[in-house]
């Protein structure tokens, strides 16, 4: 995802990754969609990356975050992501999770 920030087609600002695992379905469902512009909770002048990020685990929000930043996003951003996402894996098939990862860039 983080590779691919830099090579979105004209009119498209960011990137949509949903991944979803139903109790009563082996494996996990994933999602990838562009998305337009759409306003960023970041303001001010330049170049601007922003992030949001959420898992719900058995029904419930575990983690939420909403990240901004001038400098170009990398692994380190999305580190306590990842973490949560290896976390929700790790638990038996039959418990729901959904993670979603949305990653946009505001150039006014």
């Amino acid at each position: 995802m983080l590779a691919a920030r830099e090579y979105l087609p004209d009119g498209v600002y960011g990137i949509r990754v949903s991944l979803e695992r139903a109790g009563d379905a082996p494996g996990v469902y994933a999602v990838v969609a562009l998305a337009g512009k759409e306003p960023l909770h970041v303001r001010g002048k330049g170049k601007h990356w922003a992030t949001h990020e959420r898992v719900i685990s058995a029904g419930s929000q575990v983690y939420t975050r909403f990240f901004g930043t001038y400098r170009a996003l990398g692994v380190e951003e999305l580190s306590d992501f990842a973490e949560r996402i290896r976390g929700v894996l790790a638990r038996p098939p039959e418990q729901t999770f959904l993670a979603e990862l949305g990653v946009a860039i505001d150039q006014r």
